[in-house]
């Protein structure tokens, strides 16, 4: 689906490895675009995507992060990969704290197959945003629909650079779907995604060709959980691979960040 080929940490490139190796870093080129892990024996955690945030200094936010409400697991490093911590919310969605090595620093973006947004589902967005406004420096503001009217309680994470602000991420209410890559869609009372669940981070991956990448989904027993089309028109697919880890998909196109 991605064009990812997968290597493992310390080792040369070896796509044909076995699984039992261990942690597989997810490759574009030369560039390291995401990871994946086995499950721990007797884990109660269900297969899903994890956002790592990245994190200069890991203990010093990780401090900050329980003085802000958080929680955070004792940092911890990842023999060639990162330096890493498990942290949550006040509202409990969990996330990581990342300290990439540099031969596995930041992916490239705009790109096919790489992240393209992260959005979080929680119970109050209002009450989380100055959570994340504080540990990583980015202004919480409004999304606006086209009619100027506020969309609902969506908010979307902004940092300025070269003097200009740039969304970095997206916050909603669970069940709701009001932000789709950075962008307001129709919003409505939660019944969509991630009714009742309980607080988490969405990504969404960007792919060339939206249908192609349904097939492909399909053709590997995942499923599509639901369609909407982003302010720009663009084809949004909420998609489960089968094994229950859920991710969004966006069509690259007009609107793309780059």
């Amino acid at each position: 689906m991605f064009g990812w080929s997968f290597t493992t940490p310390g080792e040369s490139r070896d796509d044909e490895a076995p699984a039992h190796t261990g942690y597989r870093v997810a490759m574009i080129g030369e560039r390291s675009v995401a990871g994946i892990g086995r499950l721990g024996t007797g884990s109660r955690r269900t297969p899903g995507w994890w956002l790592h945030l990245t994190a200069p200094n890991v203990k010093a936010i990780a401090e900050r992060a329980e003085e802000l409400g958080g929680s955070v697991n004792e940092p911890v490093e990842a023999s060639g990969i990162a330096e890493l911590a498990v942290a949550r919310d006040p509202q409990g969605a969990e996330f990581g704290l990342w300290r990439p090595d540099p031969l596995h620093g930041h992916a490239p973006t705009d790109t096919p197959g790489t992240v393209h947004w992260a959005e979080l589902h929680t119970r109050d967005p209002l009450a989380v945003a100055p959570f994340y406004e504080e540990l990583f420096d980015v202004k919480a503001v409004a999304v606006q629909a086209k009619d100027g009217e506020r969309q609902g309680g969506a908010l979307n994470l902004e940092r300025t650079e070269l003097g200009q602000p740039r969304m970095v991420a997206g916050i909603v209410a669970l069940g709701e779907d009001p932000v789709r890559a950075g962008e307001p869609v129709s919003s409505g009372e939660p019944t969509g995604p991630g009714a009742g669940a309980e607080a988490h981070w969405r990504l969404y991956f960007l792919t060339d060709n939206a249908e192609a990448s349904r097939r492909l989904v399909e053709e590997a027993e995942g499923h599509v959980v639901s369609e909407q089309r982003d302010a720009s028109g663009r084809t949004v697919l909420i998609v489960d691979d089968g094994l229950g880890a859920e991710f969004g998909l966006v069509q690259r196109g007009t609107g793309s960040r780059g």
